[in-house]
């Protein structure tokens, strides 16, 4: 639903009521008139009323709930002479107003006319238009009252703001882009970019693109109602975007996602140079050039590496295994040792044992000899 949808008659589902008042004689009472509006939340919501000019409010739930029926109240003042209401009234009979709120205002204006007969007295006439919250709520929670000229809106959730009133500055902005294009239709294309930067301290700049042989500019912009970044409306593109999306699509972008994705720059002279397609594809071409030779750079570098290593795995192999005939080598050489000692040591016992033979030998030969 839209808010053009949303609008509402007072008379449709609002009620009014008038009062009168009077002030004592000023001296400046017969040149001028004051207008006073005041806006009563009478409901257990929070209640935002936003103004022509832009302006927001958001009211507390009423504490002091009277009634039953939730209401929003609408208080309108007029102060000035009689003689004042008299020739305001004259004028809305004139005119045969068919507007319902001014039907009420005349028929109140002639009933403080025929009230009071000092024309030169100040009076006051206040006329209450109370809404219903159940009206606003059917109305998906944000209704604009064109005959009051403002916009009342429940947050859908907490801290939700997303309140329009149709003839804001930011919306007759739209209007006049729209106005200005009278030639327009569903299918004629049209693409915008809109930059926001929030922030006290500016952290961007605005942007440059070149774009049918001229460069334009992209201010940046502050607007609370959209996030920092660049906000892209347009058509439905001819490749990629699937048949649902719709005739217009929405789009929110970084700074640094718009700037490569739509050539964005930060001066003209960049935008002139940069945002050619011969220069940006000879850019393009050197870039692809220069990081290819980055990646064989590096790809001979984890060549190296990847020799490097395995030739320290193979030296590390051969140590090991050198490491280990050299281990063997002593082991044989300490079994060598013990064996020759062992057959040593077998010898030397038998010699020993012919020896003592010898020796034993010759003892017997000795005693042999003759007497």
């Amino acid at each position: 639903m839209t808010l053009t949808d949303r609008r509402l008659s007072v008379l449709d589902s609002c009620s009014y009521s008038a009062r009168h008042g009077s002030f004592s004689f000023t001296t400046d009472s017969n040149s001028s008139y004051s207008k006073h509006v005041r806006y009563i939340n009478n409901t257990s919501l929070e209640i935002d009323f936003k103004e022509r000019s832009g302006v927001i409010i958001a009211t507390q739930p009423s504490p002091y709930l009277q009634t039953r029926v939730q209401t929003i109240e609408v208080e309108i003042e007029w102060r000035m002479t009689n003689r004042l209401f008299r020739e305001a009234a004259d004028r809305l009979a004139l005119g045969h107003p068919g507007d319902p709120l001014l039907r009420i205002v005349l028929q109140a204006f002639d009933e403080r006319v025929h009230r009071y007969s000092d024309e030169a007295q100040t009076f006051s006439m206040t006329l209450n238009v109370s809404l219903p919250l159940d009206v606003l709520q059917e109305a998906g929670g944000v209704l604009y009252m064109e005959e009051l000229d403002v916009t009342f809106a429940m947050p859908v959730m907490p801290g939700a703001r997303a309140v329009n009133h149709p003839f804001e500055p930011r919306e007759r902005v739209k209007k006049a882009f729209a106005g200005a294009v009278p030639f327009a239709t569903p299918e004629t294309f049209l693409i915008s970019l809109k930059a926001v930067n929030n922030d006290n301290v500016a952290k961007n700049h605005d942007r440059f693109m070149l774009f049918g042989g001229h460069v334009y500019r992209v201010p940046i912009e502050r607007d609370p109602h959209n996030e920092d970044g660049i906000h892209i409306v347009r058509r439905k593109n001819a490749e990629t975007d699937p048949p649902e999306a719709g005739d217009v699509i929405k789009e929110h972008l970084t700074f640094e996602e718009a700037d490569k994705r739509f050539r964005l720059y930060d001066s003209v002279e960049m935008a002139r140079k940069m945002g050619d397609p011969e220069v940006h594809f000879k850019l393009e071409l050197a870039e692809l050039q220069r990081q290819q030779k980055l990646d064989e750079i590096a790809q001979k570098r984890v060549d190296a590496e990847e020799t490097a290593r395995l030739a320290e795995g193979r030296q590390r192999l051969e140590n090991e295994r050198l490491a280990a005939a050299h281990r063997k080598a002593q082991e044989d050489l300490a079994k060598d040792k013990v064996k020759n000692f062992s057959d040593w040591m077998g010898l030397c016992g038998k010699f020993l044992l012919v020896a003592l033979g010898a020796i034993t030998t010759l003892a017997k030969l000795s005693t042999l000899r003759p007497a």
